[in-house]
């Protein structure tokens, strides 16, 4: 039919209501439908059963075709009724659990019972093409088309529930294919989908019912061609498939069940079939090609072993990779459950974890994966396999001790349910290696433990009634394991101690030759005793064992090789020894074979000469293991520069990292130039205890000599002493060598016992800068103070939960690593606050104010500060420290600020009580180039446990001395004038880092000057205080003749920037009037840090005293001396009398002065000087200028008072 003529029949079509019909045929099929009266066919009454095939038409007819008989001719027919009477029905099925037909119409979907009647079910999410019902009977299956994909829908016939999925995997012509044929359900409810092809093939998809994928493709044969491909198919009783095809008039054909070939049976006059369905699920599985297996299995090299050099050929130890892989060969032939197994072969060691399938990691337990490994067999299940692609089965393993020269072969199975086996195989030659590689005993230690059964201790662990408490559980008994597993399966090891007599059988002969625990091999029966070691392959193992008969001569074997999980019959014998009641002594080596990675070490009882083997064979001193490998790590402290004078602490840590004991070992040290040995300061730290040693040659380990000797005795490996032995000394860096580099290093001399040689090692060397030692910083020009030291800064509430919990930001200048509480936090308990409540109170008040801290709030933090320092400054520090429920102990750390506080240098540890406070003091010398130091706590224990409770601080000080500065001021400056007042205030400052304790001020009145009473105050901060003169309650007193003031605890300028002002006042006095008076103060305080009273001075000042203006009062009189003779008027001069000048002056101002007083008179005429009657201040004088206060020369009377 030509496209033109078939667009023009259905845009004829167009006004007929039949669109959804033409165009629902166009989609499935391409073909034009064709509508025509149906005949009808009664010859049976119509039904709906389990056995007939059933075909739907165009027009409304239903077609029952005889199921056992097959045929063209339908045995019955049925008109539907209703809303699809004379509709084209599609997408028919049967289901037989109700006895009714589903179609579908366009999208909606129907049901049809026997009588033709039909019902509306719901609309599906497309057009059912093809359809048929689920092999359980619970879905309506068919499929659809949509934007170039294919589906399988669904409609599940309980719940109503709608699903589709996409059809996956290959197949050919995916999308040029018409899949307008129809759809099978088989038994196993596959889904078989038929399409007509390009070129009149068509085919059926095998469709898995679970994950839609493609899992077969057949073609539809036939002899001659079948027009318009498949219209419907359906499952005969037998297994074939009735199929119909044509278009009018339609053809009918037989398929065969397993060659899907087309047999036809004949015509039928009438309308298109469009389906075909019946209530029939057979098994169906056409094979037209059988699959055809490959299978090849390869193995390759994954990793070398340490030491094995060969990289093409594989070497004990070495990993090897196997790969098996199999495919199918025969496109469209699926193998069923494909399956690949492999039994490692004895020589190879299964990789835990290392099994993979098609490239993905599978777990080793049975599981959904895939993978399993059971014992030694690998399996990889792949199910039913439809592709031509490789399959694979990865792992890894490896090669085992005792395989040099060997070939391995190794053969899996590829197996599958329609499928001939196959056993692909490998073989692989294991080379041995010509040159192992001798790992260092110190990269490899090896040590067997508990060699002399001195854990644990006694009595035993099993049944203190059996073998008088010698009988332990073998898990008890660290390093050792038993195959004597008769009483438990936990396993009994016997230990015999001479200091549980009980243990060892009274009639032991040569008691006194057994002075320390020992084992018996075997405790109840015929047993291997033994330890597995890791081990390195190449390396030479030392063993070394004492051995003696419990009642004569008793012989046992040393058993040495891989670990088995056999131990008692598969671990080779290495030696035979006998030995009778006394102890002797054996020692034998072993080279570890390439590959064995784990070596047992034990023993078998051949005989004793009781001929009981649980009797006997008794062992003790047990070694097993590499030589000892003595490493000396040196340190020094302070790293870096130091100043000429400073002390170095130099720290040897001596480790044994191998496997015997470093015996005897001595420890040499020579004093490097340009420093001196600090004499008694050697010590011996060995595990928790400290030892000071004595310089002198004497009955301890160490002697100083020009150099440092310490006996270190036998050093234990690190598996026994994990910390080694560490030797510490001082000494002092000389000036002689300043600007030079002092280099030194260790020597530790020791005595190998397994090679019987005497060897020795040296430690690093380290190196120390000498500086010249720096002017010390002054305490006042560098002063030092952490702040806060009492925790009274800050506010009275921490806002953390209310009262006791601070955050470090509300606590001024300290810092902490206590965050657990998502924020840091600082713990602070206060006395006079009460919190925390009834608890606070319970424990002794602080030492200096009311609050102190925890030191850890909720964890084990440190608390710190962080202070500016000079390098080459000592600093002091003191504190108090108090337990919490009973003795805790804490640790002080000082040094620099780095990134991690715990970096700073552990100085002292504390430990105190919950009764009273504990002070501690010490110094400390700020190394050079440290320009802040770190200043911290951490708590090492507390008595609850919890390290987080615990360890009570206070009173805390780190800093330098204090350095008191006194500054005296007089007012008012200058000269002043006899009986002025002057005010001297005197202000002291701590400008060091310490407190100034108890100062106590003092001034003696100057010289010249008198104290004004009430004068005295104190002036601190903005509090100015009056004092008393009196020796009351308050801080000054005046005693006569000086000031005295209790100024108390001084605080340094950082507490208190204006210091502390003394103030009195003083009158200048006359009788000092032209003189200066000098003034200055002193001040005595405590320095609690060297313990010493010290003193300060202040300034001194200087006023000088002066005069006041005089004012002069003067006067001239005279008398009659002596009257004449003959003169007799008394009252009035007559010539010739005698006469005397009285000339007087006077100043009249108090406390003022005049200077060079003089009174001259000058002789007027008509009187004459009688010589030598001049007098000054009463006082007769010359006449003649000299000396005196007095002249007359000339008739001038001078008078001269200075």
């Amino acid at each position: 039919m030509k496209k033109n003529s078939l667009r023009k029949q259905i845009q004829d079509l167009l006004n007929k209501s039949l669109m959804g019909f033409m165009i629902t045929l166009l989609a499935i099929s391409g073909i034009l439908p064709y509508f025509s009266q149906s005949p009808a066919y009664a010859a049976e009454s119509f039904t709906i059963n389990d056995t007939d095939s059933y075909g739907s038409t165009t027009n409304g007819i239903i077609y029952q075709f005889d199921g056992t008989q097959p045929s063209s001719t339908p045995k019955a027919s049925l008109t539907v009724t209703g809303e699809l009477a004379g509709k084209i029905l599609n997408g028919l099925a049967v289901d037989k659990n109700n006895g009714v037909f589903y179609v579908n119409n366009g999208q909606n979907l129907y049901t049809i019972n026997p009588d033709g009647s039909s019902q509306l079910v719901t609309t599906l999410t497309s057009a059912a093409a093809n359809a048929a019902i689920s092999a359980d009977g619970t879905k309506y299956l068919y499929n659809y088309g949509a934007d170039g994909k294919y589906y399988i829908g669904s409609y599940d016939l309980n719940t109503k529930e709608q699903t589709s999925a996409e059809i996956k995997g290959s197949y050919s012509n995916a999308g040029s294919a018409s899949w307008g044929g129809d759809l099978l359900v088989d038994n196993e409810g596959y889904i078989w989908v038929s399409r007509a092809l390009s070129g009149g093939v068509t085919d059926l998809l095998q469709i898995d019912p679970n994950t839609y994928t493609v899992l077969k493709e057949v073609e539809i044969t036939s002899d001659e061609p079948i027009e318009f491909g498949a219209r419907g198919l359906s499952f005969l009783p037998s297994g074939q498939i009735l199929m119909v095809a044509g278009n009018t008039n339609p053809t009918l054909y037989l398929l065969d069940k397993d060659t899907v070939k087309a047999s036809y049976l004949g015509a039928i006059t009438g309308p298109i079939i469009s389906d075909l369905a019946s209530g029939v699920t057979p098994s169906f599985n056409p094979s037209p090609d059988s699959p055809i297996l490959e299978s090849e299995k390869t193995s390759s090299i994954a990793e070398k072993a340490d030491g094995n050099t060969d990289a093409e050929r594989p070497e004990v130890g070495d990993t090897l990779s196997y790969v098996i892989q199999a495919r199918n060969t025969i496109e469209n032939s699926p193998i069923t459950n494909l399956s690949i197994k492999d039994s490692i072969p004895d020589g190879l060691e299964y990789i835990s974890g290392s099994l993979k399938l098609d490239g993905q990691a599978v777990t080793d337990a049975g599981g959904d994966d895939g993978g399993q490994v059971s014992d030694r067999d690998i399996i990889g299940q792949f199910g039913d396999v439809t592709d031509t692609e490789w399959h694979k089965v990865e792992f890894q393993v490896k090669v085992q001790t005792g395989q040099a020269g060997n070939t391995i072969q190794n053969t899996a199975t590829v197996s599958g349910d329609n499928i001939d086996s196959q056993e692909p195989s490998n073989t692989v030659e294991v080379v041995e290696n010509p040159n192992p590689e001798i790992p260092d005993a110190c990269a490899a230690p090896v040590a067997l433990i508990n060699g002399s059964f001195d854990e644990p201790e006694g009595p035993g662990t099993y049944d203190n009634s059996v073998a008088g408490g010698g009988y332990y559980y073998a898990d008890t008994v660290p390093g050792w394991k038993t195959t004597d597993v008769n009483r438990t399966p936990k396993g009994i090891i016997q230990i015999m101690d001479p200091a549980r007599p009980s243990t060892i059988p009274s009639n032991t002969p040569n008691k006194d030759n057994l002075t320390s625990r020992y084992a018996e091999l075997n405790a109840d029966t015929n047993s291997m005793l033994y330890q597995e070691l890791q081990t390195v392959p190449g390396q030479t193992i030392y063993w070394r064992l004492n051995h003696r008969g419990y009642n004569g001569v008793d012989t046992m074997s040393v058993n040495i090789g891989p670990v088995t999980a056999d131990p008692f019959n598969t671990t080779p014998e290495i030696k035979r020894i006998s030995t009778g009641t006394t102890w002797e002594t054996y020692t034998g080596t072993y080279t570890v074979p390439a590959g064995q990675t784990m070596t047992r070490f034990g023993f078998k009882a051949i005989s004793t000469s009781t001929g009981a083997l649980a009797f006997g064979n008794y062992l003790d001193d047990v070694f097993l293991g590499t030589e000892p490998c003595v490493v000396a790590e040196k340190t020094v402290s302070p790293e870096g520069d130091v100043f000429t004078g400073d002390e170095l602490t130099y720290e040897v840590n001596v480790k044994n990292n191998g496997g015997d004991i470093a015996a005897d070992a001595v420890f040499e040290d020579a004093i490097p130039e340009g420093t001196e040995y600090v004499p008694g300061s050697m010590k011996l730290v060995s595990g928790s205890d400290t030892v000071s040693l004595t310089d002198a040659d004497d009955d301890d380990a160490g002697v100083f000599d020009d150099k440092v000797r310490v006996e270190l005795g036998d050093v234990q490996n690190t598996t026994n002493a994990p910390d080694g032995i560490t030797v510490q000394f001082k000494v002092k860096a000389l000036s002689s060598h300043a600007g030079e580099t002092v280099a030194n290093k260790a020597n530790i001399q020791y005595q190998n016992l397994l090679v019987n040689e005497a060897k020795s090692t040296e430690s690093n060397e380290v190196t120390t800068n000498i500086l010249e030692s720096p002017e010390f910083p002054d305490t006042c020009a560098a002063p030092v103070s952490l702040i806060n030291g009492s925790f009274e800064e800050g506010p009275d509430y921490g806002s953390y939960n209310g009262n006791f919990g601070f955050r470090e930001a509300e606590v001024p200048g300290w810092l902490t690593t206590d965050d657990a509480r998502g924020e840091k936090l600082i713990e602070i308990w206060d006395y006079q606050r009460n919190y925390p409540a009834n608890t606070v109170r319970t424990y002794p008040k602080p030492p200096d104010g009311n609050r102190y801290a925890e030191l850890n709030a909720y964890e084990a933090g440190m608390l710190y500060q962080d202070v500016e320092t000079t390098p080459g400054q000592t600093l002091y520090w003191r504190l108090s420290h108090m337990g919490r429920l009973g003795v805790d102990t804490m640790q002080l750390r000082i040094g620099a600020a780095t990134d991690s506080p715990y970096e700073a240098t552990a100085q002292e540890q504390m430990t105190d009580g919950n009764k009273a406070w504990g002070t501690y003091t010490g110094t400390y010398k700020v190394p050079a180039g440290q320009t802040v130091t770190r200043f911290g706590f951490e708590a090492i224990s507390s008595a609850g446990g919890n390290i987080a409770a615990g360890n009570f601080l206070d009173d805390i000080f780190l800093g330098t001395e204090p350095c008191v500065v006194a500054e005296k001021s007089v007012a008012p400056e200058g000269e002043v004038n006899t009986g002025d007042e002057l005010t001297y205030e005197v202000t002291t400052k701590n400008n060091g880092g310490d407190v100034a304790a108890d100062a106590v001020f003092e001034d003696a009145i100057p010289e010249g000057t008198e104290y004004v009473p009430g004068s005295m105050k104190l002036v601190s901060g903005s509090d100015t205080v009056s004092l008393t003169d009196a020796d009351d309650d308050d801080a000054g007193v005046f005693d006569g003749n000086k000031v005295r003031v209790e100024l108390g605890d001084v605080q340094n300028t950082t507490n208190a920037p204006d210091g502390i002002t003394v103030q009195f006042k003083v009158k200048a006095l006359s009788s000092h009037a032209g003189e200066t008076v000098a003034n200055k103060a002193n001040i005595q305080y405590q320095n609690l840090l060297s313990n010493e009273e010290e003193t300060t001075e202040s300034n001194e000042v200087e006023t000088p005293i002066g005069y006041k203006d005089p004012v002069t009062e003067s006067d001239k009189s005279f008398s009659i001396a002596e009257k004449a003779n003959g003169n007799t008027d008394a009252e009035h001069a007559e010539v010739g009398d005698t006469l005397t000048y009285k000339i007087q002056t006077r100043n009249t101002i108090e406390d003022s002065l005049i200077q060079n007083l003089s009174i001259s008179d000058t002789i007027p005429e008509g009187l004459e000087y009688v010589a030598g009657t001049l007098k000054v201040d009463g006082d007769a004088v010359t006449d003649v200028e000299d000396e005196d206060k007095g002249q007359a020369v000339n008739g001038d009377i001078l008078g001269a008072f200075g």
